[in-house]
């Protein structure tokens, strides 16, 4: 699968590189196609954000249905 998507420090990297102002993990948790626990993609994202100084409101994983009232979806 690592030819088609990024593991969370690949997706922090990313961010980095892009000097992005928010990211959104999104396509993780919804069908068993790994080895890693269900539950792991967003953990460590949230570990590799903090070993970057990262805060989480600028680049989330959110849960099935969640709803992020981000900054960027905000109509001016």
């Amino acid at each position: 699968m690592k030819d088609a998507h990024m593991h969370p420090e690949e997706a922090v990297k990313a961010f980095e590189d892009l000097q992005a102002k928010y990211g959104v993990a999104i396509h993780w948790g919804t069908f068993k196609l790994t080895t890693e626990r269900m539950d792991e993609p967003p953990e460590r994202l949230l570990q590799s954000l903090k070993n970057q100084r990262i805060p989480y409101d600028k680049f989330r994983a959110l849960s099935h249905g969640e709803k992020w009232d981000a900054p960027f979806a905000k109509k001016m």
